[in-house]
């Protein structure tokens, strides 16, 4: 919240921009997206990034240009590691193999919490449980169904061997 309350006017500043040029804004945290319903050329989209860029450096802010992509109408669109280019936001088909294979990995006799732990380099069997609760329930915000059968699987772990 503290965050949010800081970067408001930015906000604000960008929100103008995008309005301004016929696009929608939004953030999450540091990562910003920008959005329209309508086409529009490359070169209006590199125009959109030049006057963001310039806005936020006014603040002190600096952009991550390998991090910066301009998508395509057919292209497939990532944002927060959500798919978002249908009606109905997705996970990555490389997010639920991730939680899979954790989740195999927990369930599987030959390795179990302690095994998987080391392999993927987790401090502690804590820290592991929370970080693959805390992935279940990203998925819970996005698919609710799928999230459901990761809970059910996750609560057949056996922590204590």
């Amino acid at each position: 919240m503290l965050a949010n309350r800081v970067v408001e006017t930015l906000d604000q500043k960008l929100d103008l921009i995008a309005i301004t040029a016929d696009w929608a804004y939004s953030r999450y945290a540091d990562d910003l997206a920008f959005s329209r319903i309508t086409t529009t050329t490359r070169r209006q989209a590199m125009s959109l990034v030049k006057k963001v860029e310039a806005e936020l450096a006014k603040f002190g802010l600096e952009t991550h240009r390998q991090k910066t992509t301009i998508v395509s109408p057919g292209g497939r669109k990532v944002l927060l590691g959500v798919l978002i280019d249908t009606d109905k936001p997705r996970l990555t088909k490389n997010f639920r193999n991730n939680i899979e294979t954790h989740l195999y990995a927990l369930t599987s006799q030959k390795i179990g919490p302690e095994q998987h732990r080391l392999k993927r380099n987790f401090v502690s069997l804590i820290g592991m449980r929370r970080h693959i609760l805390g992935l279940i329930a990203f998925a819970h915000q996005v698919d609710e169904t799928y999230a459901a059968k990761l809970y059910t699987l996750f609560n057949t772990v056996n922590w204590n061997r």
